[in-house]
């Protein structure tokens, strides 16, 4: 079966074996949803400043041989979205990152306040009292 067939048989498949994503420390995988990547220089040139990008999809669109167009947001320092991005890198030149550390984040509203006496059911004479 040529390659031609099998990539339209089957894309993943060959897309996820194909010699342009390396595979070692630095690159264990082809990138998937969900996964948060530090994008730098070596991925394009556009990116003078190293940038945390999470993976909304990798598109299938045909691109140069080892380049790929990936949806997601790019992420401040804590690991929030600050804005969606659609991107063109190298796949030779992402690096898996770890998540950012989570903040605390302050509770909304408040706390109740703990019951000062304990609870008993009203009855109807209660109600009536003056």
């Amino acid at each position: 079966m040529s390659p031609v067939t099998r990539a339209r048989a089957n894309p993943a498949t060959v897309r996820d074996e194909h010699p342009f994503w390396p595979v070692d420390a630095a690159h264990p995988a082809r990138p998937r949803a969900g996964d948060i990547l530090l994008i730098t220089r070596a991925a394009s040139v556009q990116f003078q400043t190293p940038m945390l990008f999470r993976v909304i999809r990798v598109h299938d669109w045909p691109t140069y041989t080892g380049w790929l167009w990936l949806d997601g947001y790019q992420l401040d320092a804590v690991g929030d979205a600050v804005e969606r991005r659609s991107i063109f890198v190298q796949a030779s030149g992402l690096q898996r990152a770890a998540p950012p550390a989570r903040r605390p984040r302050p509770r909304r509203g408040h706390a109740p306040d703990p019951p000062t006496e304990l609870a008993t059911r009203k009855t109807a004479a209660d109600y009536h009292r003056r």
